[in-house]
Order: C-alpha cells, then structure tokens, then sequence
C-alpha cells in the first residue's frame, strides 16, 4: 500500500508539472482511485494464490531464507531450530 501510494503520488506530481497545473484535482482524484483499485485487486488476487497454493508459498518463502542465510549469512530468525526444551525443562 505505501509503496503503490507513493508512486501514484510520484505520477500525479510528474504529470501536474508536465501539464502545467491543469486539471490537477480531476487527475490526482483519477490516479488515486486508479492505484487503490488495482492495489486492492492485486491483494484479492494474490490471498486466492495463497490460499490454493499455500504449501507451496510457505516452502518457497522458506527456501528464499534459507538462501539468504546460507549464502549471504543474513538471518532472519537467530537463534531459531536451537533445542530449547532441555532449558524449559531445567527452569521446571
């Protein structure tokens, strides 16, 4: 949203310089509604891919981090896959 906000923004501005200031309420009112439309359309779309395809999303987000960490050496989760129980079972 802030993303597809701010280059909707960045369009108008580009196109109230480009026409002069004419008819900018009219235009930035248009864009507007345009990149709400398809910013919300996009997320309908892409919750149905998430929602049908689940298993394979959530393997892929985790193979991209397991990428990142082996290769790049930037962890997400640190500390995370340690075995915790043997601590939780000596503050018992």
């Amino acid at each position: 949203g802030i993303i597809s906000g701010a280059a909707g923004a960045t369009i108008v501005l580009k196109t109230v310089v480009y026409t002069h200031g004419r008819n900018d309420m009219f235009l930035s009112i248009f864009l507007t509604g345009i990149v709400s439309t398809l910013t919300i359309g996009g997320k309908a779309i892409g919750k149905g891919i998430a929602i049908r395809h689940s298993k394979a999303v959530v393997y892929s987000v985790a193979l991209f981090l397991n990428k990142l960490k082996t290769h790049f050496k930037i962890d997400f989760f640190p500390g995370n896959g340690e075995n915790r129980t043997a601590d939780r079972r000596e503050r018992q």
